[in-house]
């Protein structure tokens, strides 16, 4: 199983949870997974077949790839950070 974190910026879409398990192999899978659990927050987080600019997909601390073919280990963390804007 996979512990996702979500961010406050997709809190409404997530209804309120912070966090969830689920299981996936890819980043395609995962979004498929939330979009499963959350109808509508898959829009939110994707661009065609990979996720959105504004938002990086770390797993297990290490900024990953945005491509849906992006492979996830097992038992991973998963955490999406939104861009900070300003200057």
């Amino acid at each position: 199983m996979l512990r996702v974190f979500i961010p406050d910026a997709l809190a409404d879409h997530a209804a309120g949870e912070q966090q969830v398990e689920l299981s996936a192999n890819t980043l395609g899978d995962l979004i498929s997974g939330l979009e499963g659990m959350f109808p509508g927050i898959g829009p939110r987080i994707t661009d065609g077949d990979r996720l959105v600019s504004w938002l990086s997909f770390v797993i297990n601390g290490e900024l990953a790839g945005r491509s849906f073919l992006t492979p996830i280990p097992p038992n991973s963390e998963i955490h999406f950070i939104p861009a900070i804007a300003g200057g």
